[in-house]
């Protein structure tokens, strides 16, 4: 099985395991603690995360090369996407679009990003 691992300096790990972890926990059956998580995808993906005080590190497995670089593409826009600073770099006209739309109610939580095709059955 292939698998790749990354090393990310940090000092913000921990938060970021966290929330990675919570993010796909309505999907998945994550587990973690706020120094290691498990974000098993299904039988043949599966992502652990490893804080300290000053790194993060990933290992992603795959069945296959495709679908390895496949998940690490969805793993990283994911940190991307918690990172502070890619939160103010949102463009204000949309943010005020997405404040003014009445809420959705809706019998499961989904994510709008680009995990959407990492749902089973």
């Amino acid at each position: 099985m292939p698998a790749s691992q990354a090393v990310i300096a940090t000092p913000s790990a921990s938060k970021y395991l966290q929330q990675l972890c919570k993010h796909w926990s309505h999907k998945f059956a994550v587990e973690f603690s706020p120094e290691h998580g498990t974000i098993p995808f299904d039988e043949t993906r599966r992502c652990t995360l490893d804080a300290s005080p000053e790194r993060l590190a990933l290992r992603i497995d795959a069945a296959d090369d495709t679908t390895l670089e496949r998940m690490q593409g969805v793993v990283i826009e994911h940190l991307k996407r918690f990172s502070p600073a890619r939160r103010q770099a949102l463009p204000a006209p949309r943010a005020r679009r997405r404040l003014r739309q009445a809420p959705q109610v809706r019998s499961r939580p989904e994510c709008a990003c680009s995990c959407r095709s990492l749902r089973l059955g």
